[in-house]
């Protein structure tokens, strides 16, 4: 069985789920996830976990990320990016200094409303779902937190920005949101993850590259260990035996480890994450490598 992960550089014009299915016959693998999606017309970083590693994938969805995003003035869509259907437009467009002026106003924990094109349930069903059948859908706006945001280049009707945030940062409505301020009106013309928690956007892969290696024979150069989504997670330093009664589900006494989560390795190979709380360490979760 393949276990880790890879770090697909995803193409514009297909879906996350695509990915994974093409990656799900080429490896010959069921047990396999992505970890937090980009939509069609993104590209770049789309961690995707293999076998034992999709354990690890809670971990990589609460990480903060990356993005290149360009911005086109002058008119708002339905999807909040250029693949919507118009809904407005402005004969107005922003100076670079308006532009620059309301990114502050962007950064640090901001409430945003996320994209009634998103895949967030309403009673049950995605939102996406519901605005294509023309359904009214309202979603309430969320905590999230922006941390660098700025401009990299500016052309009249079009900005490239740099956008470091939190999980659940919609990059569209960021967008949507600076247009309305500004009185402009703003969608999503492109856009490209970089950098996803651990993973850096010079481990990534090309699709076709993976699929090339696979059908190739050769060994699988683009494969990253489970652990490596666990940066940040210090390791439990166990004799043998306590590692072998943690492999068992067995409980151990504290000792003198702090209270928190900890990884457990043998010979490098991550066996298990565990709970230390005031009296005891609790198998968490166990990993067959």
């Amino acid at each position: 069985m393949i276990n880790g992960w890879v770090l697909i550089d995803k193409p514009t014009g297909i879906t996350s789920t695509d990915v994974v299915r093409r990656l799900k016959k080429a490896l010959k693998t069921r047990k396999i996830g992505h970890a937090g999606t980009l939509d069609p017309l993104a590209t770049g970083m789309l961690p995707i976990a293999i076998g034992e590693a999709t354990k690890t994938i809670p971990y990589i969805l609460n990480s903060e990320k990356d993005y290149v995003v360009t911005a086109k003035w002058g008119s708002s869509t339905t999807t909040d990016d250029r693949e919507g259907d118009p809904l407005k437009s402005s004969d107005t467009l922003p100076t670079k200094k308006e532009i620059q002026n309301s990114l502050p106003n962007f950064t640090g924990k901001i409430a945003q409303t996320p994209p009634i094109y998103s895949a967030i349930h309403v009673n049950g069903q995605r939102a996406y779902k519901l605005a294509r059948e023309g359904k009214e859908v309202k979603l309430n706006a969320r905590m999230i937190t922006i941390n660098d945001l700025k401009i990299l280049s500016y052309d009249n009707d079009r900005t490239s920005l740099y956008v470091h945030c939190s999980k659940g940062t919609y990059i569209r409505s960021l967008i949507r949101d600076i247009g309305e301020e500004i009185g402009c009106l703003g969608h999503v013309y492109e856009l490209r993850r970089l950098n996803v928690g651990p993973f850096e956007e010079k481990m990534m892969f090309s699709l076709s590259q993976v699929e090339e290696i696979v059908y190739d024979g050769d060994p699988f150069s683009f494969l990253h260990p489970p652990q490596v989504a666990l940066d940040g997670i210090s390791v439990l330093s166990l004799s043998d035996e306590q590692r072998e009664r943690i492999k068992l589900g067995q409980k151990l006494d504290r000792g003198d480890f702090s209270p928190g989560t900890y990884q457990v390795l043998e010979e490098d190979k991550l066996v298990a994450l565990v709970e230390v709380d005031q009296d005891l360490i609790r198998p968490k979760k166990g990993f067959n490598l």
